[in-house]
């Protein structure tokens, strides 16, 4: 990436309210690293432009951004921060252990079977039909939302709770029920689909 493109990258991303609280430095290696890569949030998958469109800010809510971590770079702030990983579940899972992570919420729309030996994964489906099919490996159904059966904030309470259970030890999600934990992957030696 030249000069020019990391300034026009970075520029864009100053703007974005959402990040007004990142320092410059934050926003230009956000610019750098979304060049270099494909990057993943949940299970939606970015191309830099993507990125530089500010599509990744769908899913972080309304909390501003306060930092962004580089592939396997501890975290060292609280707040909302933006991993810049590879796209792939399994790689991005185990950056995201690298970096500090002691719980994960998982968003699938495919029900990718998916959970880490040494953190609690809370898998939520996207779609009822895969919360269904899948009963015994989805923890929470957001799809619930899409079907007009539940609000955004019935089923936002309801993964409130069980990341509180699960993190206080009282509950176990069906990764650790199941003892479904993949093997801990640095990158993909084959193309990410």
């Amino acid at each position: 990436m030249n000069t020019q493109e990391i300034q026009s990258h970075t520029e864009f991303l100053a703007s974005v309210d959402l990040l007004s609280a990142m320092t410059r430095i934050d926003i230009e290696r956000l610019a750098q690293s979304a060049q270099s890569r494909l990057l993943a949030f949940g299970d939606t998958v970015c191309t830099a432009s993507e990125v530089a469109a500010g599509l990744f800010i769908v899913k972080s809510g309304s909390a501003p951004i306060a930092g962004v971590l580089a592939p396997g770079e501890r975290l060292k702030q609280r707040g909302l921060i933006f991993a810049a990983t590879p796209a792939s579940d399994f790689i991005c899972g185990t950056l995201q252990l690298a970096a500090g992570m002691n719980l994960h919420v998982f968003t699938t729309g495919r029900g990718t079977p998916y959970g880490l030996a040494p953190v609690p994964v809370i898998k939520v489906a996207t779609r009822s039909e895969l919360a269904r099919r899948w009963h015994d490996l989805m923890d929470v159904n957001a799809g619930t939302i899409a079907d007009g059966t539940a609000s955004i904030s019935e089923v936002g309470w309801e993964l409130f709770r069980l990341i509180l259970d699960v993190a206080s030890g009282t509950k176990l999600t069906c990764a650790e029920r199941w003892k479904l934990h993949n093997a801990l992957v640095l990158f993909n030696p084959a193309p990410v689909t």
